[in-house]
């Protein structure tokens, strides 16, 4: 099945992630109860029975020293310094060789596994996300299954909102319900970003938050995932 695009063919996926940012926006969430929530809710209930892992997961690893932290943010700042790419919403750097001794030295498929029992090959994507500026959110969407079915995010830096505000979280929408997670420095969050619909609050009060990301493709998935996923109605 497939949609036309004025740019060319589109992945379903990839039109979900449009009918989301057209429909709401993470700056102001709409309310279970409304038209709108109601709207967003059923669209990822849709998705449920496709998700790798029921939930997302969070953990503090051992493997995740503080030195370990300490040297990935210093090659996450200066990527974001030297070679920023802004992109929806905040700023994205290329993991270097401090990430990639980290995934040659640490069994991140096997540590996946551990916490969401869910197969997977060594990460083949990588990429720092840096939220450094009052505003800087991400809208929520369906990751392209390109970049892995199931992702990683190691927190490296989260320096609070000053002005006592809740500050950025993560956001997912699970069927009828939407869960938040705040992720501290040296915790991880692992969940099925193809089918999860996720985003980031927006970064208010002089908040900064820094992570670094890897993309898992699972052992069972030979052919895709996405290929007979419908697209939205206004597609």
């Amino acid at each position: 099945m497939s949609a036309p695009h004025d740019a060319g063919e589109v992945s379903a996926t990839l039109a979900w992630t449009r009918w989301f940012r057209r429909t709401v926006t993470v700056t102001d969430l709409p309310d279970p109860g409304t038209a709108a929530g109601r709207r967003v809710d059923e669209a990822a209930a849709r998705f449920a029975d496709r998700r790798l892992t029921d939930r997302p997961r969070t953990d503090r690893p051992l493997w995740f020293t503080p030195e370990r932290r300490a040297a990935l943010l210093a090659e996450a700042r200066e990527g974001i310094r030297t070679d920023p790419e802004h992109n929806n919403g905040k700023v994205n750097a290329k993991f270097g060789p401090l990430a990639r001794e980290l995934a040659r030295t640490v069994d991140l498929a096997r540590y996946v596994e551990s916490v969401t029992g869910v197969a997977v090959r060594p990460p083949h994507a990588s990429t720092y996300l840096g939220y450094l500026f009052d505003g800087s959110a991400l809208e929520l969407h369906l990751d392209d299954e390109r970049y892995g079915d199931i992702t990683l995010l190691l927190c490296l830096h989260h320096k609070p909102a000053g002005d006592g505000s809740e500050g950025s979280r993560t956001v997912f929408l699970e069927g009828r319900r939407r869960r938040f997670v705040d992720l501290s420095e040296r915790e991880i969050l692992v969940f099925d970003g193809v089918f999860a619909p996720h985003g980031r609050t927006p970064v208010t009060g002089g908040e900064e938050i820094v992570l670094l990301s890897f993309g898992f493709r699972a052992a069972r998935n030979t052919t895709g995932r996405s290929g007979d996923v419908e697209f939205p109605p206004e597609a």
